[in-house]
């Protein structure tokens, strides 16, 4: 992307040298070019594969990529603001851009002059606001709860500069979380339910309460197919599993491997944009399960879901487990729709698109 970032990153024949990773319609990477920082900056780089290391590997010793210039106008102005919330004097940064116009987000590795990384920070436009007002009032939420600290990023601060808006978080330990859901997952999990869970049914969490405005809100926007399919599964919810007994909740929903990360001990989870209350225990388990199933080009079988969540006690019945199923994949319909829309985008994608075929197969469910 020759433009760069709007507001964040901006291309130069003459300023900051910068060595740039990735595609122009994918995600890019910016690390800084002196030798000192190179390392430290592959670090806004958290790969999953034997490949994506190999990545990190060049970006930390300064090979491949291309050398390019950033405005040194625009990347002072950056750094002036976020050395102000962390509370340096001077800092330089490591960046990561992702997601397509107007949704781009662009990830910030704030380091020393000296080598050293002190936070981190998420910078958006106008389309994204809404998402990083919700991470950081939720983290500010999360520090109060003392068996979460070290486990969750706590919150330094939100800044606006123009139409950009950046939230400052504490950094991550560096080193990815697991791939498999294990015993760290349900303990962090499990310290959400004891800092926050209530009693509910599952037509009194907000998941349920909130379905037929989301759905209306979508409608003009939906193909037909999709409007008979939601209203199907939400008329679903509304009679069938209503009465399901759940625990509800603060929920992550975007639960996966690529969200967390591990100091050797402990699980570390961050990237809580899209984190909600009072959602049922229990989709956050979910979203793990289908999103590394996804990622690692599986299928994604009712069978598997309920039967996973009967062994993890998050399921009153085999009944309610399907039901709370079915309200995932409505509730991940909604949000994949909305970014769609905010997108200008009329495909789905391949999330929507599997989970179109799952509930389309919903009269099958029976024989899980």
């Amino acid at each position: 992307m020759k433009s760069g970032v709007p507001g964040i990153v901006k291309m130069a024949s003459r300023g900051v040298p910068y060595r740039l990773y990735g595609s122009d319609r994918s995600a890019r990477w910016w690390i800084p070019s002196e030798p000192r920082l190179r390392g430290v900056g592959a670090q806004i780089y958290k790969p999953t594969t034997f490949g994506g290391k190999l990545r990190r590997l060049a970006m930390a010793n300064g090979v491949a990529g291309t050398s390019v210039r950033l405005d040194e106008a625009t990347i002072s102005t950056w750094q002036e603001t976020l050395a102000g919330v962390v509370g340096l004097d001077d800092v330089r940064l490591a960046l990561y851009a992702s997601g397509e116009a107007p949704l781009t987000k662009t990830s910030v590795l704030i380091l020393h002059q000296d080598g050293s990384a002190h936070a981190f920070a998420k910078i958006a436009g106008p389309k994204v606001h809404t998402a990083l007002q919700n991470e950081h009032k939720v983290l500010r939420r999360l520090g109060d709860v003392g068996t979460l600290e070290g486990r969750v990023p706590r919150s330094l601060g939100l800044v606006r500069r123009g139409e950009q808006l950046a939230v400052v978080t504490t950094l991550a330990p560096d080193a990815a979380g697991p791939s498999r859901f294990g015993a760290e997952h349900r303990a962090i999990l499990s310290e959400l339910d004891r800092a926050f869970g209530e009693d509910r049914r599952l037509a009194d969490t907000d998941l349920a309460t909130s379905a037929r405005a989301r759905q209306e809100a979508l409608h003009d926007h939906l193909n037909p197919g999709w409007r008979e399919r939601l209203e199907v599964a939400v008329r679903a919810l509304e009679n069938e599993y209503a009465d399901c007994p759940v625990r509800s909740t603060l929920a992550h929903r975007d639960f996966a491997p690529w969200n967390t990360a591990t100091d050797g001990r402990r699980l570390f989870v961050f990237d809580w944009e899209t984190a909600a209350w009072n959602y049922p225990v229990g989709l956050d388990a979910i979203q793990f399960h289908f999103a590394t199933s996804l990622f690692q080009g599986r299928g994604v079988l009712p069978r598997e879901v309920v039967r996973w969540l009967g062994t993890l006690d998050l399921a009153a019945s085999r009944h309610c487990a399907v039901g709370l199923f079915l309200a995932y994949l409505v509730d991940v319909a909604f949000t994949y729709h909305n970014m769609r829309v905010l997108a200008g985008e009329r495909e789905d994608d391949v999330v929507l698109t599997r989970v179109a075929q799952l509930l389309d197969a919903r009269s099958a469910w029976g024989t899980v």
